[in-house]
């Protein structure tokens, strides 16, 4: 698919090279049959594009939702921001699907597969790109935000550097709520930026070949959060505390366990410790 702009005049010539005052039947009927797909896929551009995408912000909202301790100004405020980014979304897309559906011509180059479309203003749809760039974003800013607000309360209200990297004072259920959801964050707003540029570089015509990159990317987002909850919750998988065992020989244990909690909306997360007696063998201290 090659969108361009400008008016391009397509007619047949015959082998003495004039030209045909009219075209075949056999002609026409291909030319119709290649309209009528690319009006379907512009009408999938169109509705599939806000689809997937909107159901893709439902789990990061969600995700959002529970990383801040079910706020519910959180959950209200990341919603109408997902309904305004849906909003545009679907008035840029519909407005260029809508127009270069309607402005289809097969390739005037024998024997190349594929068609032409016009489309006036190409820059409407940044009206769906720009949205779909500061959506992600927020969420990534308010991911790292929640980050260093935990690592404080551990660490005294200082956040450093060292501080992060050291994850043995996270919880592993916080900790993979962090991680997934900057790391899937920051990569949909990387190929959104991508495809943003490539959208309104030369006409279009290089976003086609990376569209799929942005259906591909967003799939994995929203899937990968999901399984990965769903693996560290698998009862067959480590526990999510961080402790550390001393083995004691023909007696018990002291075990040292330190675990993170969520609390509700006016409390920040709280660090529980308490000794109790175990059989464990010794273990060095451990991080799902």
């Amino acid at each position: 698919m090659v969108t361009h702009e400008g008016r391009v005049s397509v007619r047949e010539v015959l082998p003495d090279g004039l030209p045909s005052v009219l075209p075949n039947s056999r002609n026409c009927a291909q030319t119709s049959t290649v309209v009528s797909d690319v009006v379907a896929y512009y009408w999938y551009l169109t509705i599939g594009n806000t689809a997937y995408s909107g159901m893709v912000n439902i789990i990061f909202v969600l995700r959002i939702h529970a990383l801040y301790s079910r706020s519910t100004k959180v959950l209200i405020g990341f919603t109408l921001l997902c309904l305004v980014e849906l909003a545009l979304e679907f008035y840029g897309t519909y407005y260029s699907g809508h127009e270069g559906s309607s402005n289809v011509f097969p390739s005037p180059i024998p024997g190349w597969p594929g068609c032409f479309t016009m489309i006036k203003n190409v820059h409407i749809g940044l009206f769906a790109w720009i949205p779909c760039i500061i959506v992600p974003t927020c969420f990534f800013i308010a991911t790292m935000l929640k980050l260093r607000e935990s690592v404080a309360v551990v660490n005294g209200g200082h956040a450093t550097i060292g501080v992060l990297k050291d994850t043995k004072h996270i919880s592993p259920v916080l900790l993979i709520f962090v991680r997934d959801g900057a790391f899937y964050y920051l990569l949909t707003t990387i190929i959104t930026c991508v495809c943003t540029f490539l959208d309104s570089y030369k006409g279009k015509i290089y976003f086609t070949p990376s569209f799929p990159w942005f259906v591909a990317v967003y799939s994995l987002a929203g899937t990968h959060m999901i399984l990965n909850l769903r693996r560290l919750g698998n009862p067959n998988a480590k526990r999510t505390q961080v402790f550390n065992a001393q083995s004691h020989s023909g007696g018990y244990e002291s075990t040292n366990l330190k675990s993170m909690a969520f609390g509700k909306a006016s409390q920040v997360h709280s660090i529980e410790t308490y000794d109790m007696p175990s059989r464990y063998q010794s273990h060095d201290r451990t991080l799902v």
